[in-house]
């Protein structure tokens, strides 16, 4: 019998840890969720893009459907048996994206349903590479940077206020609530785990 190759669906992020004064992580309402009237709460950020070159180098591997509007999206699915030749290559932190400050000012200052902030709050933050999460979800796999940000003490207080708000697109969650998957009848999507640090690893 012929040998069919099995194919894996492969999401890679960048994810941002926001914590506040309590160290609660600041999840954000996902907006494609919101599209479809349910409120799921997940890390902020998005999903990163690969370079030219980069791209070359999976489709070598047998990397194909990606999004036809959005080509560069590390999302496309991969034959199983090549599954660590990208963790590698994804290790290496070359020939991609390698931050989530386009994100972090899409999310935050752009996108109707999340823009809290204007561009001058953002200033003066600072991001920091923390390390690697993977996590299985069949029939996706996340391979995902993740990275610690600080935000200045006026542009926290601002998501604070927010998080306080009926409905708000923004809430600070505990690691326990996070683990659990919910709280206060608030759904928090099971990729809010990989910014936790039990998950992040310094290499995949």
């Amino acid at each position: 019998m012929k040998y069919i190759p099995v194919s894996v669906r492969l999401s890679c992020p960048a994810l941002v840890s926001l914590q506040d004064e309590e160290g609660k992580y600041a999840l954000l309402i996902n907006r494609a969720c919101l599209q479809k009237g349910e409120r799921v709460f997940t890390p902020i950020g998005g999903g990163l893009q690969v370079f030219p070159e980069g791209l070359q180098f999976l489709e070598r591997l047998g990397a194909h459907g990606f999004r036809k509007k959005h080509p560069f999206d590390m999302v496309f699915y991969l034959p199983e048996q090549n599954l660590q030749d990208v963790i590698d290559w994804f290790n290496q932190r070359t020939q991609r994206e390698c931050t989530p400050i386009a994100e972090i000012y899409q999310e935050l200052t752009m996108e109707e349903e999340t823009k809290l902030l204007q561009q001058e709050d953002l200033e003066k933050s600072k991001v920091k590479f923390l390390g690697s999460s993977f996590q299985v979800e069949l029939p996706t796999i996340r391979m995902a940077e993740i990275h610690h940000v600080t935000f200045p003490q006026a542009t926290m207080e601002k998501l604070r206020r927010a998080s306080e708000a009926p409905d708000p697109v923004i809430r600070f969650f505990s690691e326990a609530e996070i683990l659990a998957g919910e709280s206060n009848g608030e759904t928090i999507g099971s990729v809010s785990k990989l910014i936790l640090p039990r998950f992040i690893h310094d290499s995949l």
